[in-house]
């Protein structure tokens, strides 16, 4: 869909959105609640007794579940988030080539500052 820009009467094109942004906050968040989760299970079972917090765990669902697969669901969420993240990287990469632009601006010739600005 071309935009036009002010008085300017060359069209743009509007840039691809990134489709690994969605991605990278689910997976943020789903990883994030399981090491929330995985931290509270630990702490009640060191808290308590091994019978008692046994009994704690079994009453709450998620515990339970965190309780069975708890290392499987860090591990799944960590491996989703670092291939997410490694194709973020090089959709930005490719994008930022096909547009002929770095991704920080260097400066031709950096300029000293002499401090007589303020004056």
């Amino acid at each position: 869909m071309p935009l036009s820009s002010g008085n300017d009467r060359t069209p743009r094109t509007r840039p691809r959105r990134n489709p690994f942004h969605p991605v990278l906050l689910a997976a943020g968040a789903a990883f994030f609640m399981a090491a929330c989760s995985y931290t509270v299970l630990y702490i009640k079972q060191w808290s308590a007794g091994t019978e008692a917090s046994r009994i704690v765990i079994e009453q709450h669902p998620w515990l339970a579940l965190v309780d069975r697969y708890g290392e499987t669901l860090l591990a799944t969420t960590l491996a989703i988030l670092t291939v997410a993240v490694l194709a973020d990287v090089l959709w930005e990469h490719r994008r930022s080539r096909n547009v002929g632009t770095t991704a920080v601006s260097v400066p031709d010739r950096i300029q000293e500052d002499r401090g007589d600005s303020c004056s």
